[in-house]
């Protein structure tokens, strides 16, 4: 058996049951199979849209990583503390 072939065989003999079930535990009911084509479609896009999403947001790219670089470097830094000693001397000059 080829790889597409095994492929399409889980697809058709796991996913698409499994997908079924849990679409009729949640009230989801398909008129055609058309509708449940177009729901698989749907579903495989959602995971795909997710899957790079998180993606991007755990390996952000090179122009994102570098921004936010900048962005820390130019990030205000904390005045050092002064005792009050130093401040009072300070506001006489």
């Amino acid at each position: 058996m080829e790889k597409e072939a095994a492929v399409q065989k889980v697809f058709d003999e796991v996913y698409v049951p499994v997908f079924l079930e849990k679409c009729a535990r949640n009230g989801i009911k398909f008129d055609s199979k058309e509708d449940v084509e177009t729901a698989l479609t749907t579903a495989v896009m959602l995971k795909q849209a997710q899957a790079t999403q998180a993606k991007e947001k755990a390996t952000p790219s090179i122009v994102k990583q570098a921004a936010l670089d900048l962005a820390e470097l130019l990030k205000p830094k904390a005045e050092p503390e002064v005792s009050s000693e130093l401040a009072e001397a300070l506001n006489i000059l």
